[in-house]
């Protein structure tokens, strides 16, 4: 309970010392975290892993818990928990010390008590001996009954008192050594009261046994071995919180003084930053003379001086961060303002770079919505540089670039699609296909309609099959289906036919070929355009398949 205390105190100081804000030089996290590490060493080398291994496993999980928050840059929270693994450790450390002293005491102990029954065993033996030849010699008097019964109940009470003294003896020697451990481990200091009755006791006892009452004084040994034991468990304890006390005091002491050098690195730290050493070099070589000689007192324990040393030189340094940190804004707003105008020069340069490239590729064709906006978009990047205004000038030259970019990408997509459609458009047969400004058009004429009929004609079932493979494989593009006649008939008879064939070929497409519905529209032209002079040709009676993958760009 009072480990617990102490480094809760310990946490609270640290939290109260550093606040919520305060940025931690991670030298210092690092000098913790060694010395929580040469803290658990220490206490390994005592037996703390056997004799104190709870301890010692709580600062084990700190020290990895607070290597774990420095690698996560938690500053705040490593210092901690470096700080709560080395007091765990340096406890670990003192428990095993405490039960290796005990140990130690039981030992002595145990070795004395077994020496005094042995003794005392001796002396029982020697008197049951005695007392064995007595009634031997009772049984070869019988000739003397009166002698010999005499003479054997003389040796009898003698051999029974022997051996009740004998026990008397060997509680008051328990009791003694009781007394001895009790005195070994200060009682006289911390637990008088219980010694001081224990050696009574003892007294009594001796007393009882020169009066030879026996049970009497077994029990006045008995007691004082008792109370003996309750002296020695007294002191220990007293000695032990005594000892933690004065632990604590210095353990906190020297949690003070590395907190004071912590906030003075870090405030010098801060001066580093502003060039306080150029800007405010009195201040500055104050403030870091201060902390050396901080740090040396430390390493003499002179802990509260080291505190002092500490503090002083955190106020040279904050003084000297203030001097500094005027003079280095100024500069510093100089440079960026360099830097700035070097960074829209240079983001202008790469735009017009991606332009110029842009325009030797399929772009301005393929993809001129998205060129012509970053046409655009550089054009407004070089006003804004002009009108200094360099940071808007920074975005939209990286905006043309990005619209360059997209623009050179689109045209590569449409290009390769373009093609793949070419090539497997050419592989399907009674077909004209060719390149348009809305993308690919493939053109089915001849007799796939007879002349006035909508129905489709079932010899351009496979080619229809292929039609629905391509047109499925390149899902992403819109399809118009376009219906053609030639001249002969009416207009308004030859427009319905157009727009019923276009209809048909699109459900056929969709309900025998699997195409999805979403992707086709169609429409009829009637003879408004034909492809060949003479209107009345019937090679201008087609239906023309138009893949639309240009159409998004326009």
């Amino acid at each position: 309970m009072k480990h617990t205390i102490i480094i809760f105190l310990i946490f609270c100081t640290t939290a109260i010392l550093y606040g919520c804000g305060a940025r931690i030089d991670p030298a210092v996290i690092e000098t913790a975290l060694i010395d929580a590490q040469s803290s658990i060493t220490t206490a390994r080398s005592v037996q703390a892993e056997e004799l104190a291994n709870q301890q010692l496993a709580k600062a084990e999980r700190l020290l990895a818990d607070a290597q774990k928050a420095q690698k996560e840059v938690n500053l705040q929270e490593s210092l901690d928990l470096a700080f709560q693994a080395n007091i765990e450790a340096k406890i670990a450390a003192s428990e095993a010390q405490r039960i290796i002293i005990e140990r130690r005491i039981e030992q002595v102990k145990a070795d004395t008590v077994r020496a005094d029954l042995s003794r005392m065993a001796h002396r029982i033996v020697v008197s049951e001996a005695r007392q064995a030849i007595a009634e031997h010699k009772t049984q070869l008097a019988q000739a003397d009954a009166e002698a010999a019964r005499l003479e054997a109940a003389i040796a009898r009470a003698e051999a029974a008192r022997q051996i009740e003294i004998a026990k008397v003896k060997l509680a008051i020697a328990k009791a003694e050594l009781a007394v001895r451990a009790a005195t070994e481990a200060e009682a006289a200091t911390y637990a008088a009261n219980f010694l001081n009755a224990a050696q009574k006791r003892v007294s009594d006892a001796q007393s009882l046994l020169s009066e030879e009452k026996f049970d009497d004084a077994i029990n006045a040994a008995a007691d004082a071995e008792q109370r003996a034991s309750q002296a020695r468990s007294a002191a220990i304890a007293s000695a032990e919180a005594i000892r933690t006390e004065m632990e604590a005091d210095k353990r906190q002491e020297f949690t003070d003084a590395k907190v004071a050098i912590a906030k003075a690195e870090l405030a010098l730290k801060n001066a580093d930053n502003v060039n306080a050493s150029i800007h405010a070099e009195n201040l500055y070589q104050r403030a870091r003379q201060a902390l050396n000689q901080a740090n040396i007192v430390l390493k003499s324990e002179e802990y509260k001086q080291a505190m002092n040393l500490a503090a002083q030189s955190e106020v040279h340094a904050i003084n000297a961060y203030s001097i500094a940190e005027v003079k280095e804004r100024e500069t510093r707003a100089q440079e960026e303002q360099e830097e700035l105008i070097a960074e829209a020069k240079d983001a202008l340069f790469k735009a017009k770079e991606a332009f110029v490239q842009a325009s030797a590729t399929d772009a301005p064709q393929l993809a001129a919505k998205t060129y012509l906006q970053a046409r655009t978009t550089l054009d407004d990047a070089d006003k804004t540089y002009n009108a200094e205004n360099y940071e808007q000038a920074i975005k939209l030259a990286n905006q043309s670039a990005s619209h360059i970019a997209d623009a050179i990408a689109q045209a590569q997509v449409i290009k390769e699609a373009e093609s793949a459609i070419l090539a497997n458009a050419q592989a399907i047969g009674k077909t004209k296909v060719q390149q348009t400004q809305k993308g690919v058009l493939i053109s089915f004429s001849g007799d796939i309609f007879k002349s006035g009929s909508v129905d489709v004609n079932p010899n351009y079932s496979s080619q229809l099959k292929k039609l629905a493979n391509i047109l499925k494989k390149h899902a992403e593009y819109k399809v118009v289906i376009e219906g053609h006649t030639d001249s002969s008939g009416g207009s308004k008879r030859n427009l319905e036919l157009s727009e019923k064939r276009a209809a048909n070929v699109l459900q056929h497409l969709v309900e025998k070929e699997g195409v999805h519905k979403n992707q086709l529209t169609s429409t009829g032209y009637g003879d408004k355009q034909p492809i060949f002079p003479n209107p009345k040709d019937q090679r201008n009676r087609r239906i023309d398949i138009v893949i639309l993958t240009r159409w998004s760009l326009w």
